[in-house]
This record gives C-alpha cells, structure tokens and sequence, in this order.
C-alpha cells in the first residue's frame, strides 16, 4: 500500500486497497495465494523460512540457521561483519534496497519529487498504527 500510495499515486482508502489486494486487482498479485504456496512448503528440506520478528530478534541466531541451511560456515567476525550490513539502519541508508534509481526516473518522468523510502521503520508490528483491527 505504501508503494502504491508512493510511486503509483493511489489515493484511495487502506480498506479499499486491501479488498482490492485480496480481490488479487492490485499489480503484480496474486500475492496472498503466491505467499501461502511458499507457507505450504516450509517444513520441506530444501526450504527455509525466515521471518522478520525472528531477525529483528535475533539476527545472529538466524545467519547460523541460513549458513546450516545452504551447508556453508563464516567465522563469527564474519558473520558480525554480515548482521551490520543487514541491519536495518545500514540497508535503509542502501540506495540498491531504496529503490532509489527507481524513485528518480519516476521523478523524472513525472517532473516532480516523490517523497519514498521503501526502507520505513524497521518495526514489528507497525501496521497496527496504520489499519483498522
């Protein structure tokens, strides 16, 4: 809903957005069904889930488990060295993970500033703050 505010200009209601994003008449859906197909298959072998919470909790933790997962080991200093460059204040200053040469043609193309980050809080949980229970 943020990019489509953002960079496609919706205007209309986060209800409106999210009957239409469950109505799969949102660009680039079918994104429930596409999510739950991977939800489906998580507990196969050669699949690994990681969820945000989990990463924001304890990213350490998580690398250990993605290094087992893809059969590869880093020393804890590089390790350390990975969890800084993912950490939410390093990628949201990452133009690559802002969309920024996105955000600029877009700028150019409409002759006028757009306001985006795709990198917003780095929260769990935020959406209670912007949607309706």
């Amino acid at each position: 809903m943020h990019h489509y505010r953002h960079l496609h200009g919706y205007k209309g209601t986060n209800e409106a957005f999210l009957d239409g994003l469950l109505a799969e008449q949102v660009l680039w859906c079918p994104q429930v069904p596409h999510t739950l197909d991977f939800w489906n298959i998580r507990n196969l072998d050669y699949v690994l889930f990681n969820h945000y919470e989990e990463m924001k909790k304890d990213i350490m933790s998580v690398l250990r488990k993605t290094c087992k997962f893809l059969g590869k080991s880093y020393t804890d200093e590089q390790l350390e060295k990975l969890a800084q460059h993912l950490s939410f204040d390093i990628m949201k200053k990452n133009p690559t993970a802002n969309q920024t040469q996105l955000v600029k043609a877009l700028e150019k193309v409409r002759d006028t500033k757009i306001d985006f980050k795709f990198m917003r809080k780095g929260q769990s949980g935020c959406h209670r703050d912007e949607l309706n229970p």
